[in-house]
C-alpha cells in the first residue's frame, strides 16, 4: 500500500479483499474500504459498513462515478468516502 511507503502509516492489515485495519504511529487505528466497483452507490456503502468490521472510511478513485446518493446515505451512516489521493492528506492530520 502506497501510504505505507510514504511514511503516513505504521501498518495495515488485511480483513478481506477490500477492507484493511490502518494503524498509525499514535497508535490509533481505524478500517478503510477500498471500492472496486466503477460506480459507487448506496450498495457500496451497506457492504462497507456490514460485517464484523465496519469501514470508518470507503476510499474511492478519480475514475470512479460517485452518486449523489451515496454520498448523502453514507453521511447519515457515519463513514467518510474520500476520493484516494485526498485521503494522504487525512492520514497527515490524524497522525498529529
Amino acid at each position: 500500500m502506497r501510504y505505507k511507503d510514504d511514511g503516513l502509516i505504521k501498518r495495515f492489515v488485511m480483513i478481506e479483499n477490500d477492507r484493511a485495519e490502518l494503524h498509525l504511529f499514535n497508535g490509533d487505528s481505524f478500517i478503510v474500504f477500498m471500492n472496486s466497483k466503477y460506480i459507487v452507490g448506496e450498495s457500496v456503502v451497506d457492504e462497507a459498513i456490514e460485517g464484523e468490521s465496519p469501514a470508518d472510511y470507503i476510499i474511492y478513485n478519480t475514475w470512479n462515478q460517485v452518486a449523489q446518493s451515496a454520498k448523502d446515505y453514507a453521511e447519515k451512516c457515519e463513514i467518510s468516502m474520500v476520493i484516494f489521493g485526498k485521503f494522504s492528506k487525512i492520514l497527515e492530520d490524524l497522525n498529529d
